[in-house]
């Protein structure tokens, strides 16, 4: 009678390999590895191998998908935080800003309606807004550089100099605005916001993951912040991130 050959240790050889090979794909830190577990809905796993990533690997479509990862796992404070980092990287698109705008509404995160002069603010970005600042500064000391050589013209002296003045001073002020936007933080945890810097402090009501707040100074394991609503008190530090880190 033939012996069946025992198919228990190549079971085990294979299944040993498969496993290596999964904790392979979770530890490979490259951009590809990280897409492919996006891809096939491994969101937690996704989220870990973007992080490990290097600072300079962190483009606003690595950043982007971060912010997808956390909405699908239901995680709208962090889904908010990494949008807007995202959005930092690359303002003009129109897919991290509108996937934003859909969390925010999904999640009921309504902040108060900008006044018209922020809104305008935010046409530009901070990088834009400085750059007007240095044109405008270049563009009157070559103008007063060629006038020398040329007869005097009060009028058109006035005028360019009006003009590069509000330039200027736009250009200062929406590079200050959009500059204060980015130095806001986001709440990662449901949180409450209290009247002194202990836990068992009185509550000023509760702030919802993805809110926006300003942190203004700190005490202890506490920060003194701002929310969009205007209401002042201080939150734990653990339950809110800085846009920019």
């Amino acid at each position: 009678m033939k012996k069946r050959p025992c198919l228990m240790p190549v079971f085990l050889i294979l299944l040993t390999c498969s496993h290596a090979m999964a904790d392979g794909r979770l530890q490979d830190t490259s951009i590809d590895a990280c897409n492919a577990l996006y891809h096939e809905n491994n969101f937690e796993d996704a989220i870990g191998c973007y992080q490990r990533l290097s600072n300079s690997e962190h483009s606003a479509n690595v950043l982007y998908n971060i912010a997808n990862s956390y909405a699908q796992l239901d995680q709208p404070g962090y889904s908010v935080l990494y949008y807007l980092r995202a959005l930092s990287l690359n303002p003009g698109d129109s897919d991290i800003s509108g996937n934003l705008a859909m969390v925010k509404d999904e999640k009921g995160l309504f902040p108060p309606e900008k006044p018209a002069i922020l809104r305008f603010f935010s046409l530009l970005t901070l990088a834009q807004w400085s750059i007007l600042c240095l044109l405008s500064a270049a563009g009157y000391l070559v103008f007063a550089c060629t006038r020398l050589s040329r007869p005097k013209n009060m009028v058109l002296e006035t005028f360019v100099l009006l003009l590069c003045t509000i330039l200027l001073a736009a250009g200062v002020f929406g590079a200050g605005t959009r500059y204060r936007e980015w130095q806001q933080a986001v709440v990662v945890k449901d949180s409450r916001l209290l009247v002194s810097p202990f836990e068992n402090g009185a509550s000023l009501g509760s702030i919802d993951q993805g809110s926006l707040v300003s942190p203004h100074k700190e005490h202890g394991d506490y920060w003194y912040v701002t929310d969009e609503r205007g209401r002042k008190g201080w939150l734990k530090a653990e339950t809110f991130e800085s846009i920019l880190p």
